[in-house]
């Protein structure tokens, strides 16, 4: 796709890394789905069933591995390598992406937009070959139908609560469902789509990121620094999920010659460099390393036994930006 700048693939050589040639070991797409959600069924688990194929077989093995093989194409040559990923891509546009429930359970909107992003990236390294145009037109109806709908009513919803007040309503799901939309905008030469999934980029970096440090009530005045964003405090891997997202979509719109690394007062840039020195201190195990006034802190280890000798968990409250401690039974509240 191109809309008077730079071509949407930059033509770069590989490593020569690439795997041999050959089946996958697991099977075709639908061998290994129905294996895992045989294990599902078999223990009469709805929400793991639902999980296993949104989470394991979507997005972990089969968007990855149809990215990957298409990768291998592009730097190999070797049709093989193309009909695989083809393959994968027409399995769930026909077939496997229209399980009962797929999409409406736990985090569907998330894993849908996680998984199609790479099958949109994939597609664009396939456009040469001879079943291409059948292919991507039942990938593209499909995540309309199937994909499209749940994410964005999840994007109104959030986005009318945020108006209303409602703080930190916007997380790692909007910056992935941004670069979803964006890739498959740019796939499908969508100009309306990327506008949109241009907006909701800029909304999701002022909201997730830009107010942290600037905006009355989330300022250095309120203990919070530039560099933060809405998950800073849950976690080390959801404000990756976030801002990766960001990063992909950025890259992509860089490709169609916009900059959106500008947003929002280059927040994106401020809050890249301040994640950084957290995962490098993580890393390090030197404390020293972190912003001033940060510290890391295990949530994995129970801080200790009820009254009534129960054990709870640590749930993270995004509005209230704090962790507390709840009871699985009641959610009641016993630490923060």
């Amino acid at each position: 796709m191109d809309w008077g700048g730079v071509s949407s693939l930059e033509q770069k050589p590989l490593p020569q890394t690439i795997p041999a040639c050959k089946a996958n070991s697991s099977g075709t797409p639908s061998q290994t789905l129905n294996k895992i959600m045989a294990a599902a069924v078999k223990q009469k688990d709805d929400k793991k069933h639902l999980s296993l194929i949104q989470h394991i077989a979507f997005v972990e093995l089969d968007s990855n591995m149809a990215y990957k093989q298409a990768i291998a194409y592009h730097s190999t040559g070797k049709a093989c390598h193309a009909d695989n990923a083809l393959a994968i891509i027409k399995e769930w546009a026909e077939t496997n992406g229209h399980k009962d429930g797929c999409w409406e359970g736990h985090n569907g909107p998330l894993e849908g937009a996680w998984g199609i992003a790479a099958m949109a990236r994939a597609l664009e390294l396939l456009r040469k070959r001879p079943n291409y145009t059948d292919i991507k037109g039942k990938f593209e109806g499909w995540v309309r139908s199937r994909i499209t709908p749940k994410m964005a009513d999840h994007v109104t919803c959030t986005c009318k609560k945020a108006d209303a007040g409602v703080p930190n309503q916007l997380n790692n799901w909007h910056s992935s469902i941004v670069e979803a939309e964006m890739a498959m905008a740019i796939l499908t030469d969508d100009k309306t789509r990327f506008d949109n999934a241009v907006g909701l980029f800029h909304k999701t970096v002022e909201d997730y990121v830009w107010k942290w440090g600037r905006q009355k009530g989330y300022n250095e005045v309120n203990g919070r620094c530039m560099g933060e964003c809405t998950e800073t405090y849950r976690d080390g891997c959801h404000p990756q999920f976030g801002l990766g997202g960001l990063i992909q979509a950025a890259e992509m719109a860089w490709q169609q010659d916009q900059d959106l690394y500008c947003s929002n007062e280059y927040a994106l840039a401020t809050a890249m460099e301040f994640k950084a020195r957290v995962i490098r201190a993580g890393l390090a195990k030197d404390m020293s390393m972190l912003p001033p006034g940060f510290e890391l802190q295990d949530l994995t280890k129970q801080p200790w036994k009820s009254f009534d000798d129960k054990l709870g968990k640590w749930d993270y409250d995004t509005a209230e930006q704090k962790w507390k401690y709840t009871l699985d039974t009641d959610k009641k509240y016993l630490r923060e």
